[in-house]
């Protein structure tokens, strides 16, 4: 059967080999970020766009498995919604208690229009899947996603650290000033005018400041 959403169960010793976890926080969320944009803040999937009320878009990674070659390859990056991200990563989000297998099971139900057996017969088929894929040492590969996506603007490293005197002499200076103070006035001094609280965090934690 043809599931518009299906489950894709990565081999466990992949887990924490992925691009979000290669690159820094703030290259992450700036691709991520850029990848959201492109498509609209739109869910590939389900259709959900993004509104007052439906605020959390992920970035999914896709990726193409050759069991002959042993590859496990990044083939593009794409936007998700919350709950058919976490359905993509059915066990690996219920075994972090992220959100309850009976949310994303009735979701997987109403985007697929399928009954329960269905959902059941389909997990059982990835589970098989999976345990036959946590047998192969897998080759990953993320240069071609790399390449591809190498010249999306992000601030250079110079720009960065001028950035982030100006931020840590600010907070020097400024003892009482609130987060949200500093990050205002930052954006005065820069001419960076969507800087967010996480963005903010990302610069500093980053740097250890």
């Amino acid at each position: 059967m043809d599931l518009k959403l299906k489950l894709e169960l990565l081999p466990e010793a992949t887990w924490k080999h992925n691009l979000r976890l290669r690159l820094t926080p703030y290259k992450w969320q700036k691709l991520s970020k850029y990848i959201n944009s492109e498509n609209n803040y739109t869910c590939e999937i389900c259709g959900a766009v993004k509104s007052e009320h439906f605020k959390k878009f992920d970035c999914h990674e896709v990726w193409k498995f050759d069991e002959n070659e042993k590859t496990q390859k990044l083939v593009r990056l794409q936007t998700l919604c919350f709950l058919c991200h976490n359905v993509k990563h059915f066990g690996y989000a219920g075994s972090q208690d992220w959100i309850d297998k009976d949310t994303l099971i009735q979701h997987f139900l109403l985007i697929n229009q399928v009954s329960r057996e269905i959902f059941d017969q389909h997990l059982s088929e990835s589970e098989k899947q999976w345990n036959y894929r946590n047998s192969i040492v897998w080759d990953i590969q993320f240069q071609e996603i790399l390449e591809k996506y190498k010249n999306i603007t992000i601030l250079k490293r110079e720009e960065r650290e001028i950035h982030l005197k100006m931020i840590v002499n600010h907070i020097i200076n400024n003892p009482k000033d609130t987060n949200l103070d500093i990050i205002k006035k930052f954006s005065n001094i820069t001419g960076i005018k969507k800087i967010t609280h996480d963005a903010f965090y990302i610069l500093l934690v980053e740097k250890k400041y």
